[in-house]
């Protein structure tokens, strides 16, 4: 069914067209999670790392791990590889580490 408008009514405009520069800024996608919680020592290292390896540059990564010595491999790891340690929160049951896979 078309509808026509009555003479006393105001047209309807069609919606606003954003030139390219004005365009919303992307949401950042949220990181991936990788739950290496109970894992110990090297696993949620290598997991990390093989994850990231098949992630698109400046990438973020959750890894929430349980395990003490991850608390020094993962900015170790982070180091030598040349990602971005961005965030560790240490939560009631694990640890939360965000990474940004570099470039």
């Amino acid at each position: 069914m078309t509808r026509t408008n009555d003479p006393g009514e105001p047209a309807e405009q069609p919606a606003e067209q954003l030139e390219p520069a004005e365009q919303p800024a992307e949401q950042p996608a949220q990181p991936a999670v990788l739950d290496a919680r109970g894992q110990r020592c090297p696993l949620p290292v290598i997991r990390l790392g093989a994850l990231l390896k098949d992630l698109p540059a400046r990438t973020t990564v959750r890894l929430l791990a349980t395990d003490p010595a991850a608390r020094s491999d993962v900015p170790a790891f982070c180091r030598m590889r040349r990602h971005d340690l961005l965030e560790v929160i240490h939560e009631a049951e694990h640890t939360a580490y965000l990474v940004r896979k570099g470039a």
